[in-house]
């Protein structure tokens, strides 16, 4: 009789494992009821209709600054930055142009709005956390051999850190240390950029470049060649290629800079930041260095990486 006392006790205590096992699977596969790309969704709707000001820090490349951002309803943003030199360099989207000042170079780049949330190969939630004051949800997100940890608000959707690896090496980071949410609101670029990009031959390119040109030899379908340009680098002034393709709606655009002659991060403070809307890659290819920024999803971007030549 003992003993089928003690198997019984032993069964419910099997069952009670099971019981919580079960329940902390589900509890790890959802928050607040919404999954992985649900939460995903949630940030990229937030993203276009919540407005706040923060303040934290940022790495790429190598580089850490310290950043102050302003974000309105409309997805409209101004980003300002300070790297451990001092340098600053302010960043922003107004709609319809992506712009950006440093002490060298101002730019405007004209883009399409796309979803700064691609959909994932692979996403799961890691657990909830604290963060700036807030309640967040923690995510990892993979597409290829990219990969994103994320922290989002759970009561407004907002992303407050986020951490991006290719092939397990990181590459930036970003984590908010304080936010306040309230109106804000930013205004249309009238900002007076004289652009020093001029228009070449492949030959005369290929000639800066020390005798090569880095092209992506496979693209999505529709995309195709659209400009092939010179510039000096905004940070040390030597000869950078820049290649963009379109398809009319996305934009890929390849800079490359011949690495025996870098004296920089080929902009290190604005241009590896890009949009907030696009993705951010960097490679060798033999003697060319190469920057990959792209309004497409990060599956993509890997694949266009992988077929450099």
């Amino acid at each position: 009789m003992m003993k089928r006392h003690v198997w019984i006790g032993l069964g419910i205590i099997v069952l009670l494992v099971i019981g919580i096992g079960v329940w902390g699977y589900g509890y790890i596969r959802r928050v607040d009821g919404r999954s992985p790309a649900q939460w995903l969704a949630y940030a990229d709707q937030a993203s276009q209709q919540i407005a706040y000001h923060a303040d934290g820090q940022s790495m790429t490349n190598g580089t850490r600054a310290q950043f102050l951002l302003d974000q309105g309803t409309d997805g409209h943003y101004v980003l300002t930055t300070r790297d451990a030199k001092g340098r600053l360099c302010s960043l922003g989207y107004d709609g319809s142009q992506v712009w950006y000042s440093t002490g060298a170079k101002q730019e405007k780049i004209s883009v399409s709005r796309t979803s700064s949330v691609p959909v994932p190969e692979h996403a799961r939630i890691l657990g909830v956390a604290t963060m700036a004051g807030r309640l967040v949800v923690r995510l990892s997100v993979t597409n290829g051999r990219l990969q994103k940890t994320m922290a989002i608000d759970r009561e407004t959707g907002i992303v407050l850190a986020m951490a991006t690896s290719v092939r397990r090496h990181l590459q930036s980071e970003m984590r908010v240390d304080r936010v306040e949410y309230r109106p804000v609101a930013v205004q249309p670029c009238t900002m007076e950029c004289a652009t020093r990009e001029k228009a070449v031959n492949r030959a005369t390119l290929a000639a800066h470049l020390g005798g090569k040109i880095v092209e992506p030899h496979w693209l999505p379908d529709g995309f195709m060649l659209t400009d092939t340009l010179l510039e000096p680098c905004g940070e040390c002034g030597q000869p950078m290629g820049v290649l963009r393709y379109s398809d009319g709606m996305s934009a890929i655009t390849l800079f490359e800079m011949s690495r025996h002659a870098m004296m920089c991060d080929m902009g290190e403070g604005c241009r590896q930041t890009g949009s907030a809307h696009a993705l951010v890659a960097n490679t060798n290819v033999g003697a060319i260095a190469v920057t990959v920024v792209g309004t497409v999803d990060a599956t993509t971007l890997q694949k266009i990486l992988e077929h450099l030549r």
